[in-house]
């Protein structure tokens, strides 16, 4: 027990559970420890919204890829109606099941001769981005909390502590994003402009295939995060419509052993 309120029901006096940073289902043994910040109802309530993000976000198949271990000692899974991938971790095997016919130019550049390279279309769908921006501003704030404990309860991240509770004004949580090239974790940033007095927070998530910038207040003005997404090189994304449609695809690369998959960067 502590007298520190959850962050994010506010509640007092409550329970506090462990909370893993990034969630565990997305970076296994990378994710650092967060005590006494969570309470153990937002925490089971977050766990539903943390599989339907693991299984569904921009780059959910690089969990596989990247053969993240999972609670239990269980390897990454991605279960859609498009696609199923799994790493086993025993055998140290990635097995993926395509829920379509391959095209006809990519069973051509299969067919290609040993040392040749062919590519295939992993998936194409469309992402709920609504429904994953609950996520990622659990993650952002739990990112403050890490980084700089003192302005986790700061009232000007009342709309993005609501909006990870499906509460609040706040209509969509604007995002960048990117490929994190191999990184995993979390980061803080700091925008600050000489007209203005005070800096605006701008979270840095970076996850199996993908990193997101979210901006954490002042979602009036996204220039904090627009500066973030030009200086690394992101898609920014204002309500969502830019990078609802999603493409993955995967290199096959010709061996005298047979095909295996490479991840096309």
């Amino acid at each position: 027990m502590t007298e520190r309120p959850c962050l994010f029901c506010q509640r007092r006096g409550v329970q506090f559970s462990k909370e893993h940073l990034p969630p565990e289902c997305l970076a296994g043994s990378k994710s650092v420890l967060l005590l006494n910040w969570v309470c153990s109802d937002c925490n089971v309530k977050f766990s539903v919204e943390d599989q339907y993000f693991a299984q569904r976000y921009h780059g959910a198949v690089g969990r596989i890829i990247q053969s993240v271990v999972a609670k239990k000692g269980k390897g990454a899974e991605v279960a859609r109606a498009d696609l199923w991938a799994k790493y086993r971790p025993r055998r140290n095997t990635i097995q993926i099941k395509f829920k379509r016919k391959p095209k006809t130019h990519e069973l051509s550049n299969l067919d290609s001769i040993n040392g040749g390279l062919g590519q295939l279309e992993l998936e194409k769908r469309e992402v709920n981005s609504r429904r994953l921006g609950r996520c990622l501003a659990k993650m952002s704030l739990e990112t403050v909390a890490h980084f700089r404990p003192e302005a986790a309860q700061n009232p000007e991240l009342r709309n993005l502590r609501m909006y990870a509770l499906g509460r609040g004004k706040l209509n969509f949580l604007p995002f960048a994003l990117g490929a994190s090239r191999g990184r995993t974790g979390v980061r803080l940033c700091d925008i600050k402009f000489d007209d203005t007095d005070s800096s605006i927070m701008v979270s840095l998530i970076y996850l199996p295939l993908v990193v997101y910038a979210v901006q954490l207040s002042h979602h009036e003005d996204l220039h904090p995060l627009w500066h973030i997404s030009q200086w690394l090189g992101l898609i920014f994304d204002e309500d969502g419509n830019r990078t609802k449609k999603l493409r993955v695809h995967m290199d096959l690369r010709g061996a005298d052993s047979g095909w295996g998959l490479v991840p096309k960067s």
